[in-house]
């Protein structure tokens, strides 16, 4: 596999077809790692010494764009599990309110 380049602190070249990604425009994949619009290849089959390098000397813009996506999927998936973590404690709720009031279950 080839080795990455680090053009500039917003580009790294893809290592599938050597196009420069742009980091301020690429989108993302599952791991919130860039992909190559060109071909699709995520950073993620990247040298893992070249991401790193990449992301220590990437521009402010760059990791507050990344941080952002990572925040923004993170409240996606607790969006996902608060309805039934809701409906979890009204069962419970209501258990106790009937046990309480002495009431069974209709």
């Amino acid at each position: 596999m080839k080795s990455t380049m680090v053009t500039n602190p917003s580009t790294i070249d893809c290592t599938r077809c050597h196009a420069p990604i742009d980091a301020l425009r690429a989108p993302w994949c599952e791991e919130v790692n860039l992909t190559c619009e060109l071909c699709g290849q995520c950073l993620c089959h990247a040298p893992e010494a070249d991401v790193s390098r990449f992301w220590a000397m990437a521009a402010a813009e760059v990791a507050v764009r990344r941080a952002n996506e990572r925040k923004q999927r993170a409240g996606s998936k607790s969006n996902r599990e608060e309805p039934k973590e809701w409906w979890s404690w009204i069962r419970l709720t209501a258990g106790l309110l009937r046990e309480a009031l002495g009431t069974r279950a209709a």
